[in-house]
């Protein structure tokens, strides 16, 4: 059992290892590349350059946090000291990170369903502002309860109350946004369909390709499952954890909390190379980025 509970913990380390330095790298340039294209400095992209700037210091701040308490583990080095410090970084940064990236992918929805719906009040200051609100105004949300993280303990890495309720509260309103999303698309796509089918008939070349539309509404939904599917496993486990109070602080229990964790850190890493396999002028902008930086070393 030592041995196994120690393989565990060098897998999960040496994975998040692994995708560290790919988050820090690929957000890099996501926010590179957005912030010297003022064509990109949109609100919709300026919501995107958030969420890249959290992912960005999670690979650089949190993971690391969270490998150094993994070395701390009794089956590694055994290093209490080390395990508490990293704990409080871990749970205290991520907390803020993670709630920092929950409410601008929400703030993001709402404005594409009012971007879509031709009701867009949001310009590129506001735009601005918003992000910077988000950033200051959750700042007490994480130190709620840094100075309390004195043991170990799977509560103290996810408060089902705080932070249970308000990603119950986002993916609400996430889910709902999208959905207005859809539907307004998929009125578009019959409008088009229309247009082109009397374009036909009178001779003329179609007037709108729909698989702009198609590809909208598949960017829109990977993003979102990416998203919320890489996060979701994180919350179901604590709270069933959280439910079952004599099981709560087993090995098993936190060796599954730490892939669910792990799982969660992934999607800092995969959004970048979401954004350059499903948005052509980030990609674009993205190689020529790498090119200039190739070509100066």
């Amino acid at each position: 059992m030592a041995q196994l509970q120690r393989a565990h913990v060098i897998l999960i380390c040496g994975f998040n290892i692994v995708s560290s330095p790919v988050a820090v790298v690929g957000n890099a340039l996501i926010i590179a590349t957005i912030w010297r294209n003022s064509s990109l400095r949109t609100p919709s992209y300026i919501f995107l350059d958030g969420i890249a700037i959290t992912d960005f210091f999670t690979g650089l701040i949190t993971q690391p946090a969270f490998i150094a308490y993994m070395f701390g583990n009794p089956s590694l080095f055994d290093n209490k000291t080390l395990r508490i410090t990293a704990l409080r970084i871990f749970n205290t940064i991520g907390r803020y990170f993670y709630s920092v990236t929950i409410v601008t992918a929400t703030v993001m929805a709402i404005e594409r369903w009012f971007y879509m719906s031709r009701r867009s009040f949001i310009t590129v200051r506001r735009a601005y502002f918003i992000f910077a609100t988000i950033l200051l105004a959750l700042v007490p949300f994480s130190m709620l309860r840094l100075w309390l993280v004195s043991q170990e303990s799977i509560r103290d890495f996810f408060d089902l109350f705080t932070m249970g309720s308000l990603s119950v509260i986002c993916l609400a309103i996430t889910s709902f946004s999208y959905f207005k999303v859809f539907c307004i698309i998929k009125r578009q796509q019959l409008q088009v369909v229309a247009i082109n089918q009397a374009s036909q008939n009178l001779g003329q070349p179609a007037a709108v390709n729909l698989t702009k539309y198609r590809k909208s509404v598949s960017t829109i939904l990977y993003i979102l499952l990416l998203f919320w599917g890489t996060f979701l496993p994180q919350a179901i486990c604590v709270s069933i954890l959280f439910f079952s109070n004599n099981r709560a602080d087993t090995k098993m229990a936190y060796s599954i909390f730490h892939v669910a964790a792990t799982l969660c850190f992934l999607s800092s890493a995969l959004n970048p190379l979401l954004y350059n396999c499903r948005l052509k002028d980030i990609r674009q902008e993205v190689k020529l980025l790498i090119r200039k930086i190739a070509c100066k070393n």
